[in-house]
């Protein structure tokens, strides 16, 4: 004879219960991943790099970000002048605002590359006579200041008169 007070529907529900519990275990352990990544490049080879004031190497670099937007590039290489830019990492889709919360939970990784590219330009040679030119020009300009009569000022506060006080 069955019993009256018996839950049949009890092993079922908790079947349903395990296996969202293990969905959702899944879920949290297989969630996706966003990389992000710059990679500075130049021509010549070889320039040192600083990200927003960091050095990273030396070019081809790469180096991982958190968040997009605009960073600040510097490139430094001897015998060539160096550059210093602003550069945008856009967020590409799948990292806007709503989509992020889907390709979050996806098992599945998602990589966002940036490539920056630079020229560098030789420092130009400097000719002897426009050098010789020039330190002439800033002695002349020298000795035209130190001939200048400069107004007399007191060496030290001790000989510096006294104000006058009004009575």
């Amino acid at each position: 004879m069955p019993d009256a007070f018996a839950r049949p529907a009890a092993r079922p529900q908790r079947r349903r219960h395990a296996a969202a519990a293990l969905v959702i275990a899944l879920a949290a352990i297989t969630t996706g991943c966003h990389e992000r990544t710059v990679r500075i490049t130049s021509e010549p080879p070889g320039a040192a790099v600083w990200l927003n004031g960091v050095e990273i190497g030396a070019t081809p670099a790469e180096a991982s970000f958190d968040f997009h937007g605009v960073y600040e590039v510097e490139l430094r290489k001897d015998g060539y002048q160096g550059i210093r830019a602003a550069r945008n990492a856009n967020a590409p889709w799948h990292q806007w605002p709503g989509p992020d919360l889907v390709t979050m939970a996806l098992p599945t990784e998602f990589e966002s590359l940036h490539e920056w590219h630079f020229q560098l330009e030789p420092v130009p040679d400097v000719n002897p006579d426009t050098e010789a030119a020039l330190l002439d020009r800033a002695r002349t300009l020298r000795s035209s200041t130190l001939d200048t009569p400069r107004p007399s000022e007191p060496q030290n506060p001790e000989q510096a008169p006294a104000p006058e006080r009004a009575g």
